[in-house]
């Protein structure tokens, strides 16, 4: 009878605990099936629709790192690096050891402006895996941003090794030889960026910058003028006319600077306020420091 009892309880036992079990891995297998789904949407730009999925995913496994790591690049490519940051901080915590997740949350908070944090993440990313570019560009950026261009060239060196197809590495590279004074190998790498890719706006616009420094003001508004004609992207565009009006300025041609600035603030309102409050993703030479508030002074007097 004892015997009997046992297995009795045995049996009760299993009846509790394997429904459990079951839906434990059903659960976890639907949650696999809507991170793919998630991946789906994402793919076809449908960012809601991906997030809902991932969401989802969440909701039936809280383990499962992809599923926090897909909302977290939903939410970064719709502009909200604030929950993307708290997503992919989620995946680290169940996977602390993949690279990508720091990779990721560095770019957040690149975006974001926290660049010691940026360099802390893509540092440990790089220390993951050493042979993925997005790292190792991610924190040349953050670099460049706080004025170590020394450091940003080094991780730029390193993404053209990597890939010596990128022109855009080349092109960055290239502003911070400019920003550090070193004008033939800005011109170098401009030149290499530009034969990489005849249509990168961005090259045309760094080697305008430099022509500006080196006082070449004619072939620089050749440079800024081909930068406008390639490019749709305001941001860039603005500042492409403060390089205008900066170039046509020290020509004497101050009706075109006016023209130029009006365009500049057209696109960028901040432009209308003092140049120590412009945005921080703006970064200008010592010559431009000197020579902008100046420039901005007298035409505001037109």
């Amino acid at each position: 009878m004892k015997i009997k009892s046992r297995w009795i309880c045995c049996i009760l036992i299993l009846l509790y605990l394997c429904p459990g079990i079951a839906s434990s891995e059903t659960r976890a297998k639907s949650a696999e099936e809507a991170v793919k789904m998630g991946n789906r949407y994402g793919a076809e730009k449908n960012y809601k629709a991906a997030i809902e999925a991932f969401t989802r995913a969440i909701q039936l496994n809280a383990k499962n790192a992809d599923a926090y790591e897909g909302r977290s690049r939903c939410y970064s490519l719709m502009g909200d690096y604030k929950m993307a940051i708290s997503d992919i901080t989620k995946a680290i915590d169940l996977d602390p050891e993949y690279w990508r997740y720091y990779w990721r949350r560095g770019y957040g908070y690149y975006q974001l402006g926290d660049d010691r944090s940026a360099i802390i993440d893509c540092s440990r990313a790089i220390e993951l895996n050493r042979e993925h570019v997005g790292g190792y560009n991610c924190r040349a950026q953050s670099y460049y941003r706080v004025g170590n261009f020394n450091d940003a060239i080094k991780d730029l060196s390193r993404v053209i090794e990597l890939n010596p197809e990128n022109d855009r590495a080349y092109n960055a590279r290239c502003i911070c030889y400019y920003r550090s004074g070193q004008h033939e190998k800005a011109f170098a790498d401009i030149d290499k960026a530009i034969n990489l890719n005849p249509k990168n706006s961005e090259a045309y616009h760094a080697r305008g910058s430099v022509l500006i420094e080196t006082g070449d003001y004619k072939s620089a508004i050749t440079d800024l003028d081909k930068a406008l004609t390639l490019s749709n992207n305001e941001k860039n565009n603005a500042i492409t006319y403060i390089d205008l009006a900066q170039a046509y300025y020290h020509l004497k041609r101050y009706d075109r600077a006016k023209e130029y600035i009006l365009k500049a603030c057209e696109l960028d309102p901040s432009f209308k306020s003092d140049f120590s409050k412009w945005p921080k993703h703006y970064s200008f030479s010592d010559t431009e420091k000197r020579t902008i508030p100046e420039m901005l002074t007298k035409i505001r007097k037109m």
